[in-house]
């Protein structure tokens, strides 16, 4: 499966999405709609699926099955995020010899609509030569859930049998938090957060163990 996607492997009964060429898939969870003509003020966003979608940067939200005229801007792409996909984030670096992946920065879009959703993070010495085949990897298995008042995400590695875990802290953010919030625990713990505007904050969310449950109760 190839890393960018045309529009119709969301949806392949759809036969209008096969004529859309400007805007793409980037993985899973991220719609990505570029500027193509200088000076251009709008650009034409088709929304797939049945998925919301939340503009990466401001939050906006959109319905998917909408063709929408968006206003552009100089400093960014047009890029949205699936509705309650948890996306790994990172600061600009010259080389992965400058980043590690010990500290991990997450964010999600909270949308209830999303009931259940999963993914994974891969991380191997990004070297050696059929990591995976050789058990020289690990994965962050990610799930999550909304269940009424409240919300749950699930941490569970798979390591190698020939390699040490390099993931040791999450940060969350969730963006779009639309309820107050009531208690987050993790491990059935109460843990410190903070709300900010709309957007919840839980940080260094220790990976001490294979398995960890983060659960957030809404007023």
């Amino acid at each position: 499966m190839p890393l960018m996607r045309p529009l119709f492997f969301e949806e392949p009964a759809n036969h209008e999405i096969y004529k859309v060429a400007g805007t793409y898939l980037f993985g899973d969870d991220m719609l990505v709609s570029p500027v193509m003509e200088p000076e251009q003020k709008q650009q034409k966003v088709w929304f797939p699926g049945k998925s919301n979608w939340f503009d990466l940067y401001t939050g906006e939200e959109f319905s998917g099955g909408e063709r929408i005229f968006i206003e552009t801007r100089e400093e960014s792409i047009p890029t949205y995020v699936r509705g309650g996909a948890v996306i790994p984030m990172a600061d600009l670096v010259q080389s992965l010899d400058d980043y590690s992946i010990a500290s991990l920065d997450l964010i999600q879009f909270h949308d209830p609509e999303n009931v259940y959703y999963r993914t994974f993070i891969y991380h191997d010495d990004g070297e050696t030569f059929n990591s995976y085949g050789r058990g020289e990897f690990e994965k962050l298995h990610i799930t999550s859930s909304n269940r009424g008042r409240e919300s749950t995400l699930v941490f569970r590695k798979e390591i190698g049998k020939n390699f040490d875990s390099n993931f040791q802290v999450i940060h969350m953010e969730i963006k779009n938090v639309k309820k107050s919030v009531k208690r987050v625990l993790l491990d059935e713990k109460d843990i410190p957060y903070k709300v900010i505007g709309n957007s919840l904050e839980i940080r260094d969310i220790q990976l001490d163990s294979t398995r960890h449950k983060l659960n957030i109760l809404w007023e």
